[in-house]
């Protein structure tokens, strides 16, 4: 059992991603009552903590190069938020990160970069798998589903999956993006489907988002 399958086994964990339709939601409170809170691309929604909560237990970040400025930004803007989780995670194909075009570098050199937490790169080979499977690159959502769906967990609550169905991609506490309007992106419809596959036979449950587009 490795660093990731020992820290998710036996716990219940909540996955928050960033879409804008939590605000108002008020499932903050719900969300911090799980054992692990992940959070995606982000540290978590400054100011928003009663629909988006506040624990940040697990980041799965994708660290491109070209962007690796704004996780530095993220890491300073909440530094309380960033040192207090305990695993940060890079769940695409570790040639990812050249993607794009911004010189080469590694996942664990570019993790390296940011304040020191435990690191954890998912097996290449497996994400390779799957995106050979769905035949489409995967987004860092759906590759942390994937991942988490992969180990003994005793329950998994999924909050904050748009799939691109909302006018805006992300929250209005997003430092970079929260005006940026939602265009179809890669692998959305793999996503879907690979997560509808995956969730059979497991304790999943979710907002109504993610019941509707992946539990119904």
């Amino acid at each position: 059992m490795d660093m990731f399958e020992s820290l998710f086994a036996g716990k219940r964990v909540a996955v928050v991603g960033p879409s804008p339709h939590l605000v108002d939601s008020e499932l903050g409170e719900k969300i911090d009552s799980y054992d692990l809170v992940c959070r995606l691309n982000e540290v978590r929604p400054k100011g928003l903590g009663k629909d988006y909560g506040s624990k940040v237990d697990v980041m799965f970040w994708h660290l491109n190069n070209c962007d690796m400025s704004e996780f530095h930004e993220y890491a300073t803007l909440d530094p309380e938020g960033f040192s207090s989780a305990q695993l940060l995670v890079y769940p695409r194909q570790h040639g990812d990160v050249n993607r794009r075009g911004c010189g080469q570098s590694t996942p664990e050199k570019n993790a390296k970069t940011l304040p020191a937490i435990p690191f954890y790169q998912v097996d290449t080979n497996k994400v390779a798998k799957w995106e050979s499977t769905y035949a489409d690159h995967l987004n860092v959502g759906t590759l942390a589903l994937l991942m988490i769906l992969d180990v003994p967990f005793q329950e998994l609550f999924v909050c904050g999956f748009s799939f691109y169905q909302t006018k805006n991609a992300y929250h209005p506490a997003q430092p970079f993006h929260a005006n940026v309007v939602n265009e179809r992106s890669h692998g959305v419809d793999a996503g879907i489907k690979a997560l509808q596959e995956h969730v059979k036979g497991k304790n999943v449950i979710g907002d109504s988002m993610f019941e509707e587009m992946i539990l119904s």
